[in-house]
């Protein structure tokens, strides 16, 4: 029980109280790219239980606070575009594919629930949509990087139409 009850806490702080850290990029040369960092990215041994925190929160305002649901998911959203941009930025190349398709996911759950995004965030993912480009650039056409990081652009896109 006290296992349970210790984990619980250490998800919820992780997710809550840790800060994503606000630092440029030694790629990015313009200041509208400051997108920050997560202090915990994939590849940590902490990561496992920053996914299972975020998951049970998310489940936990479905059931319970389904207004805090909508905002939380739009907050994974960046938390997997900081993560994409990490992996990225590493080369992480492993963690690519996974990371990819989690920041997917993320896009479709948005466009599926039909989530408005706020006409102050609009400027956020035009920087997202930057950066994937340049990210898709940097890889041979054709290749499943370039590829997924062509669904990201192609998600991206869309939900920003809608």
């Amino acid at each position: 029980m006290k296992r349970k009850f210790l984990l619980a806490f250490l998800s919820i702080s992780l997710t809550f109280f840790l800060p994503s850290i606000k630092t440029a990029s030694a790629r990015d040369q313009t200041p509208d790219m400051n997108i920050g960092r997560e202090l915990i990215n994939p590849g940590s041994a902490l990561y496992p239980i920053k996914r299972f925190s975020e998951k049970g929160l998310l489940l936990v305002f479905s059931k319970v606070d389904p207004s805090k649901e909508n905002p939380f998911i739009i907050k994974l959203l960046g938390r997997r575009f900081r993560e994409f941009y990490y992996v990225f930025e590493t080369n992480d190349l492993e963690n690519f594919e996974k990371v990819a398709i989690r920041y997917n996911t993320t896009i479709g759950l948005i466009i599926d629930k039909n989530i408005n995004l706020g006409t102050e965030n609009t400027g956020k993912y035009d920087v997202y949509l930057q950066i994937l480009s340049r990210i898709k650039d940097t890889y041979e056409y054709g290749s499943s990087y370039w590829l997924l990081t062509q669904q990201a652009i192609e998600l991206t896109q869309q939900m920003l139409s809608k």
